[in-house]
């Protein structure tokens, strides 16, 4: 979220960044030579903060003295809670966050309360427009309001309030967290389930957002088939402590049944079972999660996996339970699914891990191919990023970056080693690489070749006979795979 800060904020917040990395004096030269600022630039920031901070009652201070500035903090105030004073402090937040409390204002009046004038506010609107784009959503300045899907702006006021906050603190004051809870609390009791901090927190976030837009009377709008996650006997105890979060007497019985299943959807998609996943594989397949969509779309994938990065997860339940909620998060989400900092993640395993990026890239491209399978996110990085979180907990993604090298080696020559070459690339999957130049029998793992070669017996190279049959291409690729895992 530092990229909601302007140059003036994320100049105070390189400061005190540096500040925090050591907590000693500095004098301004010292804070010149790392920042890059000049004295009189630096001296300003240092003011504005020093009364900036002045509102957290000891929280966070700056202390001057001759020997230069020191900035004293309670021992549990650490650089997430820093950075959130600064997002606090920033101008797209505080303007996101009167759209949100429905303050009456306008855009005269916010930028006479903020010292800014009318056009470098709709400059900083534009610069932070592609935040809101991502989400299909954009700001009408004459009503001052959201517009957009109504469901597609409640996640972004949740990736938005999350993304800034990350549990740390409460940010909606009028709504009681302790209310949430205790319904989160009864809902566990209700399905004999275990919902982690960070699930239980994010949940709380999004019922906030829910029940604030509600007030406001916008509404969910009917736009997607309900599902219903849970065993018939469970399902109406859950509908009923759900009815508790909202004040369903005085909305229409309608729209009231529509806020309850977005709920309903919601917690599915954050409950988490750490003990049994069999068990919770059964719930699964028990309820409407278990459709043609969603488990043919898990089937599939396990199947791409196994074709294209080489790796075999149909007997785990828990990487099978994890594929079905990633899919049926695609059925709520949509297209304004997204992920904090997707640019640089993707720029990320595309630097260190290119070989598994682009396997990846072609398993997606291939499942994408096949008539059955539905995409729900309809954005080929949003899925690249789930499935690679997912994969990350099982393997260290180096792994799929060892490249095994197929040498063809054949007497009628290089035409038809071609030839070969581009059938292998098609019928054998994995991380290879086929060469046809001259024969060195040190720079392969395998070699496809029609000679009668003799190889040492403690030699570490593999030789297939040519032609191959269709055994032989079985065998092929059982010898890529066996030698990937080494």
């Amino acid at each position: 979220m530092e990229s909601i800060l302007n140059k003036k904020e994320n100049e105070q917040y390189e400061i005190i960044k540096l500040l925090y990395s050591e907590m000693r004096y500095w004098t301004i030269a010292e804070i010149q030579e790392k920042i890059f600022l000049s004295k009189v630039t630096i001296s300003k920031n240092l003011e504005a903060i020093d009364t900036m901070f002045e509102k957290y009652d000891g929280q966070i201070s700056l202390i001057f003295s001759k020997k230069g500035v020191y900035l004293e903090k309670a021992f549990d105030f650490n650089l997430s809670q820093i950075l959130l004073v600064f997002l606090e402090e920033s101008l797209f937040f505080k303007f996101i966050h009167v759209l949100f409390t429905n303050r009456q204002t306008t855009v005269k009046k916010f930028c006479g309360d903020n010292y800014i004038s009318i056009s470098y506010f709709y400059k900083l609107m534009k610069q932070h427009s592609h935040i809101l784009e991502n989400y299909q959503v954009h700001i009408d300045f004459i009503n001052m309001e959201f517009v957009g899907e109504e469901i597609s702006i409640r996640h972004f006021l949740f990736n938005f309030y999350w993304n800034s906050y990350k549990g740390i603190e409460w940010p909606f004051k009028e709504i009681s967290e302790k209310e949430l809870l205790d319904s989160i609390s009864q809902e566990e009791a209700t399905l004999n389930v275990s919902i982690s901090y960070i699930e239980r927190a994010k949940y709380c976030y999004f019922v906030a957002i829910s029940r604030n837009r509600i007030g406001l009377k916008h509404y969910s709008r009917s736009y997607r088939k309900p599902y219903y996650f849970f065993p018939n006997e469970a399902h109406e105890m859950l509908r009923n402590a759900l009815k508790g979060l909202f004040k369903s007497e005085v909305l229409p019985e309608n729209i009231a049944e529509r806020e309850i299943t977005q709920l309903e959807i919601l917690l599915n998609i954050y409950l988490r079972t750490y003990e049994d996943f069999d068990a919770k594989r059964n719930i699964i397949m028990n309820s409407m999660l278990y459709n043609a969509t969603t488990y043919r779309n898990a089937k599939l994938v396990l199947a791409e996996l196994k074709k294209t990065l080489l790796v075999d997860f149909s007997t785990s339940s828990e990487f099978l339970v994890t594929l079905l909620k990633i899919h049926a998060q695609g059925l709520l989400l949509r297209e304004s699914a997204t992920v904090y900092k997707k640019d640089e993640l993707l720029n990320y395993y595309n630097e260190k891990y290119p070989t598994y990026s682009r396997l990846l890239k072609q398993c997606i491209e291939n499942l994408e191919k096949e008539t059955d399978f539905n995409n729900p996110f309809q954005q080929k990085d949003f899925l690249f990023l789930k499935y690679t979180f997912l994969l990350e907990r099982y393997y260290d993604l180096s792994f799929f970056e060892k490249e095994i090298k197929i040498r063809v080696l054949l007497s009628e020559g290089l035409s038809l080693e071609r030839i070969l070459a581009r059938e292998i690339e098609k019928k054998i999957s994995g991380n290879i690489k086929i060469l046809t130049e001259t024969y060195k029998k040190d720079n392969a793992d395998i070699i496809i070749s029609d000679f009668n070669l003799s190889i040492d017996d403690n030699a570490t190279l593999f030789v297939v006979n040519y032609p191959l049959v269709e055994g032989d291409w079985v065998h092929l690729s059982a010898l890529v795979k066996r030698l990937s895992s080494i």
